[in-house]
């Protein structure tokens, strides 16, 4: 009993709790700009498997038992060895793929784009791109760290295009360009971080430049419109500029403390679409003004601050390159959303992680932070040495 005792207390010493803080305050305020922006939502009964519900209570309740289980996930990762779960990395990478096949083909999503990026289970839609961001940051950091000795070979160099391009090939055929783009990301900051060397970059950007009046040719003549719309909403302030535009105008029309919380004009009439999802940022700047919207930047702040510290504090390599990859998601995610909630980025619509509404948003980002404290916990348990992987296969 003892030792048992002595063990749940110096494991609990070992858990990172300013990260587990910070996440849980950034959430619950989340939660509370949630609670706000659906107020506009129809008093209109929806049915589920065993009750009825408004649309609002509805939201409110799949967000809240999408928390719990996400801390629960979050904690019970805490005990979890990184280095043993990577010794399953083939396995997780076929149910990857496997995931995003299954939602190619019985998906659903916004039929005016053509999008299918999610799977309805009882009338819950579930989108598995987020557990597959969590899996590929898996298998990609277990890849990177068993080539780290030959690392710039073009074989193994070929080898790690594949094993993202598979991905991101998948993403994109379901139509769900913001999602590519942060698997994208992600595949190049853990590329960076992993040491490859900047000739490659250089060579990628050449391809990337030289191939883009192609790609632009190809596409339709709405996504050109999203693109430029979103670095100049007045280019069509009625269609792909027109969610940014009120975005821009919730926001402003809060000053600098906000007109108060439930109070806002814009956020309570729903006069911005998707105001508890893409555009949860315009709640916080319209209802607690830039005080308000600078208060959603420092927490994420902190928390990617904390993930950098994480990293440099790693047992081994592998533990660094999860903490990038997990650092890189959070990142591709703010920018885009703040940006594209400011009126500087295109709309192409990624959730604010901890504060938009939706369950798989909100259960990947716990368990990227769950893996984040798995590695945390283990900065101090060494084998023979910090760089020994001790599950070589």
């Amino acid at each position: 009993m003892d030792i048992w005792a002595n063990d749940v207390k110096k494991h609990v010493r070992s858990i990172d709790w300013f990260l587990i803080i910070t996440v849980i305050i950034a959430n619950a305020y989340g939660f509370l700009l949630v609670k706000s922006a659906t107020n506009c939502l129809t008093s209109d009964t929806v049915k589920t498997l065993f009750w009825n519900f408004t649309e609002q209570q509805r939201t409110i309740i799949v967000q809240s038992a999408a928390i719990f289980i996400g801390i629960v996930c979050m904690l019970a990762m805490t005990k979890m060895d990184y280095d043993h779960i990577v010794k399953y990395w083939k396995y997780m990478y076929a149910t990857a793929i496997l995931f995003l096949v299954v939602t190619l083909i019985f998906g659903t999503g916004e039929a005016d784009v053509g999008s299918k990026s999610w799977i309805r289970v009882m009338g819950i839609g579930i989108q598995p791109s987020e557990l597959v961001k969590i899996l590929f940051i898996l298998t990609f950091s277990r890849h990177l760290d068993s080539v780290k000795e030959k690392l710039d070979k073009p074989k193994n160099i070929l080898l790690l295009i594949l094993h993202f391009g598979i991905i991101f090939a998948l993403i994109v055929l379901q139509g769900d360009l913001g999602t590519a783009l942060v698997f994208l990301f992600i595949f190049l900051a853990m590329c960076f971080a992993g040491g490859i060397s900047l000739w490659y970059f250089l060579a990628g950007l050449f391809i990337a430049v030289a191939a883009s009046p192609l790609v632009w040719n190809l596409m339709r003549d709405d996504q050109r419109m999203r693109i430029l719309s979103g670095f100049n909403p007045m280019v069509d302030p009625n269609g792909a500029g027109y969610q940014a535009l009120r975005s821009i105008k919730a926001i402003g029309s809060g000053g600098l403390f906000g007109i108060g919380y439930q109070k806002g004009y814009w956020t309570q009439h729903g006069l911005v679409p998707q105001q508890w999802t893409d555009f949860i940022f315009s709640a916080a700047g319209e209802e607690f003004g830039f005080i308000g919207a600078l208060l959603v930047l420092i927490l994420l702040a902190l928390i990617l601050v904390r993930i950098f510290y994480i990293s440099r504090n790693a047992r081994n390599n592998l533990g660094s390159l999860i903490c990038s990859g997990v650092m890189a998601m959070f990142i591709a995610h703010i920018v885009e959303n703040v940006g594209m909630c400011l009126g500087v980025l295109p709309v192409i619509g990624i959730p604010l992680p901890l504060f938009s509404y939706g369950g798989s948003s909100i259960l990947g980002a716990y368990l990227a932070i769950g893996l984040i404290l798995s590695v945390n916990s283990r900065k101090n348990i060494y084998y023979f040495t910090r760089e020994e992987n001790i599950d070589k296969f």
